[in-house]
C-alpha cells in the first residue's frame, strides 16, 4: 500500500513516500548509527543523511531550522512503519557483534533468505513491499522451525532419561515470538532469531511514542 506525506523544508514542499525494501533497510541502518550516535554533532549529521536517503534531493539541511528537520525526520520515521504487527518484530536480545559483519550487511543479509527459498532476482526484492517482506521473512523462518522440531523429534536427543532411567520427551525450544505467552510460564526465556531478520535500531510499535529527533 502507497503512504505519503508533505513535509516542507525552506519554504519547498516535498513528498515523502513509504521506502520499499532496500531503501527501508538503508534507513533502518541509518536509524541504529543514529541510536549509537557518541554525541550531539554525530547524531545532527546522522539525521541529516537519514533525511537525505529518505527524500533524495540536494538538500543543504544544516540551513534549515531545526524544527523543520525534526517534523521531516518524525514523518519519514512514522510513514516508513510496517503496517502489520509481525510476532518476530517483538522479539529482543542482546547480539554479539561478528566479525564477518559489514555495512550495508542488512540488505544482503534479508535479500539472500528470500531469494534462497523464492529465487527472485535482487532487483524484484528490493522493490518489495516492506510488510511483505517482513511476512515472508517470518514464515520462512516458522518453516525452518518446524523443520527443526520434526527432525529433533525423530532424533535420540528428544528424549531425556531420569535416574532411573525413564524416557521423557524433550521439545524442542521455539523463538520467543513463536510462544504463546498466555500459556506458558512468562519465565520461559526462549530464544532470539538472528539480528539480521529484524530491523536494525529499536522497533518503534503503533503504541509507541515516536522517537526524539
Amino acid at each position: 500500500m502507497h503512504k505519503s506525506s508533505i513535509v516542507t523544508l525552506g519554504g519547498r514542499e516535498y513528498e515523502i513516500t513509504n521506502a520499499k525494501l532496500r531503501k527501508w533497510l538503508q534507513l533502518e541502518d541509518l536509524r541504529e548509527e543514529l541510536r549509537k550516535a557518541a554525541d550531539r554533532e554525530d547524531r545532527t549529521n546522522k539525521i541529516y543523511s537519514y533525511l537525505s536517503v529518505a527524500i533524495s534531493d540536494d538538500i543543504d539541511y544544516s540551513t534549515l531550522p531545526w524544527f523543520e528537520v525534526a517534523q521531516a525526520y518524525t514523518e519519514v520515521l512514522l510513514i516508513n512503519l510496517p503496517r502489520l504487527e509481525f510476532p518476530m518484530l517483538k522479539s529482543a536480545g542482546n547480539y554479539e557483534k561478528v566479525p564477518w559483519n559489514y555495512d550495508g550487511r542488512s540488505w544482503y543479509s534479508w535479500s539472500h533468505i528470500i531469494a534462497d527459498s523464492y529465487g527472485w532476482t535482487l532487483d524484484y526484492i528490493a522493490e518489495l513491499d516492506v510488510d511483505d517482506a517482513i511476512g515472508l521473512i517470518q514464515e520462512i523462518n516458522i518453516d525452518k522451525q518446524l523443520d527443526r522440531e520434526w527432525e529433533w523429534m525423530l532424533s535420540d536427543k528428544s528424549v531425556v532419561y531420569d535416574k532411573q532411567g525413564k524416557g521423557k520427551f524433550k521439545e524442542y525450544e521455539r523463538p520467543d515470538w513463536m510462544v504463546d505467552k498466555d500459556v506458558v510460564d512468562r519465565t520461559h526465556k526462549g530464544t532470539y532469531i538472528k539480528k539480521s531478520l529484524l530491523p536494525i535500531g529499536n522497533v518503534v510499535r503503533w503504541s509507541d511514542e515516536p522517537a526524539d529527533a
